[in-house]
C-alpha cells in the first residue's frame, strides 16, 4: 500500500509539472539567450547592411533573423513578463509600469510592492520587504524540475529573484538603496539651476574658501520613519575645490574621491548607519564632476545596493551576487543602471550620459565574460541581459533625428553617433557569446520590443475631459489637479479615466464606490471611446494620433483580466501618453511637442514596434512572438509546453 501511494504521488507531481519524459539526451544540450532590451529590427537591418554589425550579420546568415511580436502593450515590464511566463498579462498580472488603487488613486510600481513595516513600541520587527507582483511560474522553474542547471542574469521583472536551484540575478524593478527607482543627488552653487523633473534632489550649496558641504541620501531609517513621514539615513558630504586645477575632492563617509572636471568616478563603497553601532548597511555610488567654475556642480548617481552586501536580496541564492562581485568587482544593482533621470532633469549633459553609458556597458561586458567562463563546456541554460541599447535610445534618439522637436542643432559628434555606437557595442558583446557556441549549443538573441521616435505627447485625461467622459468641477485649473483630488473630480458624472501609459479604465459600478458605468453599458461606452480615439487627428501634423485600440478581452486571457484596463491604447508612431497621463494627472493642452530629454520610445501600437529574434538554428515560422520563446527554450531540453503557456516551439530540429 505504501509503495502504491508513493507511485501515485510521483505521478501526480509529474502531471502538475505539465511535462512528459521527453528526450533523455536533451539534458546534455546548451541554450544561451542574449536579451538586448529595445533592439529594433529595422535599424538592426540597416546597420547590418552598412557593415557595422558583423556578428549579427553572421548569425542571421547562419540561422534565422525575424521581427519578434511583442506584448500588449509594448512596455518592458509587460513584455519581459510575457517572456518569463510564456503567458500574457491576463495570466501574469503585469499590465503597465504603474498600478493604481481605483479608490484612492495611489500610484505604485507595477512590478513589485513593499509590505508595511510592523513595529512594537517603535521598533521594527517585520515587514518592509519587496514582493514580486508577477504571477505564475518562470520558465526556468520548469528547468529546475528536471535538474537542468540554469543562470538567469538580470532579467527584468525578477525582483526579488525567483527560483530554487537557478542562479538568478534581479534586473529592472530592483530599487536603489533608498527603496526608490533611482534618485540622483546634484550639488550646485548656481542659484539659477532648477528642474521640474522630480526623480532626484537638487541641493544648493555655498562655496566658501574652496569648500562646500551637503548630504547624500541613503536607505530608509525604519527606526525613525512613521506612517506619515519617511526618514532617510544621510551622510555628510564635503566638497573641496581647486579652481586652478579644475579638480575637486569629495569626502563622504570614510571615502575621499578626487575628480577632474568631466570625469566619472569608479564605484565608491559607503557605509550607512541604520542603528548605531549595532546595524549598518553599505551601498555603492559613482560621482561626476560637472564644473568647479563659475559654479560648483557635482552629480551623484542613485546609491545602489552593494552586491557584496545587499540590503535586499538581488540574487538567488543570496550569496551569488557577492560571489560575482568578488570575481569582477563592483557592479550596478539598480534595475535601470544608466543615468536617464539625471539627463531628463538636465543636470548632466548628453556627453556625460553617453560616457556613463559606456562605463556601464563595459561593466556588463566583464560580467558577461565571467558568466560565459562559468558556462564553458557545461550543459544547461544561460540568459544574459543587456539594457544599454534601450536606455540609451530613450535619451539619445533626438541627436540623430532632425525631425524631432527637441533635435539639438549644435549636437556633438558623440551625440549624433550615439545610437550607432550602442548598437555596435551590442554586436561586440554578441561576438564574445558566439565564440562560446558549439554544435550542441542553441543561441538565441532577442529583444522585448523595438523602438520609435517620440515626437508628440498626449494628455489623454485632457481628451477625456474634452469629450465629457471625465468630468471636473473647474476646467480652468485642469493642469493643477489629479484624479486623487476627490474635490476636483465629479465622479458621479465620470465614465472613464486614464492611468498608466496605455490604459483607459471605465468608472465601473463594480470597480469603485462612486462608479456609474454598469456592466450592461460597458461595451457601448468602450466602443464609443474607441471609435473617437481612432478618428482623432493631430491638428498640428494632420496625422492620426492613435493606431489601434484594444479591449481587454481581445488581447488577454486568464484570471487577472478583471484587473486589466478596459481599453489599451496603441498610439501611432511618434506619439505617446504623457507622464501626466501615466500618473493620473492633466497636462496644459491635449497634445504637445515632446521637449523632454526622453526622446525615443516604444509604448505605442504593438504592431509598430516589434522586437528582434535571431538564432543559429533555422526556423520556418514567419511570425514569432515573445510568448513562443520560453516554449522554444524548454523544447530544446525535451520539455513539452506546460499548460499555462500559450506559445509555440519555434525550432523543431534537435
Amino acid at each position: 500500500m505504501r509503495d502504491a501511494l508513493a507511485l501515485l504521488l510521483v505521478l501526480l507531481a509529474v502531471t502538475a509539472c505539465g511535462h512528459d519524459e521527453g528526450d533523455p539526451n536533451a539534458t546534455d544540450r546548451r541554450v544561451i539567450v542574449l536579451g538586448v532590451d529595445g533592439m529594433d529590427p529595422a535599424y538592426l537591418r540597416e546597420r547590418m547592411d552598412a557593415g557595422d554589425m558583423p556578428n549579427f550579420k553572421r548569425l542571421a546568415e547562419q540561422g534565422t533573423f525575424r521581427a519578434l511580436g511583442t506584448s500588449m502593450p509594448p512596455q518592458s515590464p509587460v513584455a519581459w513578463s510575457d517572456f518569463i511566463t510564456g503567458t500574457n498579462a491576463g495570466t501574469h498580472g503585469v499590465f503597465d509600469f504603474l498600478r493604481h488603487d481605483p479608490e484612492t488613486f495611489e500610484i505604485g510600481q507595477g512590478m513589485s510592492k513593499t509590505t508595511d513595516i510592523e513595529t512594537v513600541v517603535g521598533i521594527p520587527i517585520g515587514g518592509g520587504e519587496r514582493v514580486n507582483l508577477r504571477q505564475g511560474r518562470a520558465f526556468w522553474e520548469y528547468l529546475e524540475d528536471r535538474r537542468i542547471p540554469a543562470t538567469v542574469f538580470r532579467v527584468p521583472v525578477n525582483f526579488p529573484p525567483v527560483g530554487k536551484s537557478t542562479r538568478s540575478f534581479s534586473g529592472m524593478g530592483t530599487p536603489d538603496l533608498s527603496g526608490g527607482d533611482g534618485a540622483f543627488t546634484f550639488w550646485t552653487s548656481d542659484p539659477e539651476v532648477e528642474s521640474h523633473y522630480d526623480s532626484g534632489a537638487i541641493e544648493r550649496v555655498v562655496l566658501e574658501n574652496g569648500r562646500a558641504t551637503g548630504q547624500l541620501v541613503g536607505p530608509v531609517d525604519a527606526f525613525e520613519s512613521t506612517d506619515k513621514k519617511v526618514v532617510y539615513v544621510k551622510l555628510d558630504t564635503t566638497i573641496w575645490v581647486d579652481e586652478r586645477a579644475k579638480m575637486a575632492r569629495i569626502d563622504v563617509g570614510d571615502e575621499k574621491v578626487l575628480l577632474r572636471v568631466g570625469e566619472w568616478s569608479d564605484w565608491v563603497r559607503l557605509t550607512f548607519p541604520l542603528m548605531k553601532p549595532v546595524i549598518d548597511t553599505t551601498g555603492i555610488v559613482r560621482f561626476y564632476l560637472k564644473s568647479v567654475t563659475p559654479h560648483l556642480q557635482v552629480y551623484a548617481t542613485p546609491v545602489h545596493m552593494d552586491p557584496a552586501n545587499p540590503l535586499s536580496p538581488v540574487s538567488s541564492p543570496d550569496d551569488a551576487a557577492a560571489e560575482v562581485q568578488k570575481a569582477v568587482g563592483d557592479y550596478a544593482t539598480k534595475g535601470m543602471p544608466l543615468e536617464t533621470n539625471g539627463r531628463r532633469a538636465d543636470v548632466i549633459s548628453d556627453e556625460a550620459f553617453i560616457a556613463h553609458g559606456l562605463l556601464t556597458i563595459r561593466e556588463r561586458e566583464r560580467l558577461l565574460e565571467h558568466e560565459l567562463g562559468r558556462f564553458r563546456d557545461k550543459s544547461g541554460f544561460l540568459f544574459f541581459y543587456v539594457s544599454a541599447v534601450d536606455l540609451s535610445n530613450h535619451i539619445i534618439w533626438r541627436g540623430s533625428d532632425p525631425e524631432h522637436p527637441n533635435y539639438p542643432k549644435d549636437a556633438s559628434d558623440a551625440m549624433r553617433g550615439a545610437r550607432k555606437l550602442f548598437y555596435t557595442e551590442a554586436d561586440r558583446l554578441l561576438g564574445k557569446v558566439m565564440a562560446e557556441v558549439d554544435d550542441r549549443t542553441t543561441l538565441i538573441v532577442m529583444s522585448d520590443h523595438g523602438f520609435a521616435p517620440y515626437y508628440r505627447t498626449v494628455n489623454l485625461n485632457n481628451w477625456l475631459v474634452k469629450e465629457r467622459y471625465l468630468q471636473v468641477f473647474r476646467r480652468s485649473r485642469l493642469k493643477d489637479i489629479r484624479l486623487s483630488d476627490t474635490e476636483s473630480i465629479d465622479w458621479l458624472r465620470t465614465k472613464a479615466y486614464a492611468v498608466g501609459f496605455n490604459g483607459i479604465y471605465l468608472n465601473l459600478e463594480r470597480r469603485r464606490k462612486t462608479g456609474i458605468v454598469s456592466d450592461d453599458e460597458r461595451d457601448r461606452v468602450r466602443d464609443e471611446i474607441k471609435r473617437k480615439l481612432l478618428a482623432r487627428v493631430d491638428r498640428k501634423t494632420g496625422k492620426k494620433v492613435v493606431e489601434r485600440v484594444y479591449t481587454a478581452e481581445e488581447i488577454y486571457a486568464g484570471p487577472f483580466v478583471k484587473d486589466a484596463p478596459d481599453l489599451v491604447v496603441g498610439y501611432a508612431r511618434g506619439y505617446r501618453a504623457s507622464d501626466h497621463t501615466a500618473l493620473g494627472q492633466f497636462g496644459p493642452r491635449l497634445i504637445e511637442d515632446n521637449m523632454d530629454g526622453w526622446s525615443g520610445d516604444h509604448m505605442m501600437a504593438a504592431e509598430l514596434v516589434p522586437g528582434v529574434f535571431l538564432s543559429n538554428r533555422k526556423m520556418d515560422v514567419s511570425d514569432p512572438r515573445l510568448v513562443d520563446l520560453p516554449v522554444t527554450i524548454l523544447g530544446r531540453f525535451g520539455i513539452a509546453k506546460p499548460e499555462p503557456m500559450i506559445g509555440r516551439d519555434l525550432i523543431k530540429n534537435p
